[in-house]
């Protein structure tokens, strides 16, 4: 019977080499990257980097370009005093002046955006039927 377990133990210890031979292989085609692209497909991928708000440059460009000119909120949340923050309401007069400018929006697209902004819909649910219903109209 000793004979018989010593044989039992080799052939376990002859499997336990090639199964680390197996996982080493595996291990080592994953490092490669198989089922990922190369490098420089894997930039192209990359959605466009959002606003950098501490780009000073950037900041001002967005700005020059904005249809709407808004003025910095007085009361800052400290927790985003990193972040722009913006007061609600203020740029409607401005916006309600440029309306005959904005042509290609439709009034009634236009009226949700007004209501964003004064903040008579607020919450993701509301503006979501607000603009549907808007499109609906549009359509």
């Amino acid at each position: 019977s000793g004979t018989a377990t010593s044989a039992n133990a080799k052939p376990a210890k002859a499997v336990k080499p090639a199964q680390k031979a197996d996982t080493a292989s595996v291990a080592a085609t994953e490092k490669k990257g198989g089922d990922f692209p190369p490098e420089k497909d894997r930039k192209k991928d990359a959605p466009q980097p959002r606003l950098q708000y501490d780009d000073k440059s950037r900041v001002e460009k967005a700005k020059r370009r904005s249809v709407v000119k808004q003025t910095e909120a007085r009361n800052r949340v400290e927790l985003f005093r990193h972040l722009p923050q913006y007061e609600h309401g203020s740029q409607l007069p401005d916006l309600e002046a440029k309306f005959f400018d904005l042509y290609p929006v439709h009034p009634a697209v236009y009226k949700v955006g007004l209501q964003y902004i004064s903040g008579d819909i607020s919450g993701g649910n509301d503006r979501c039927i607000a603009m549907l219903q808007a499109f609906q109209e549009a359509i």
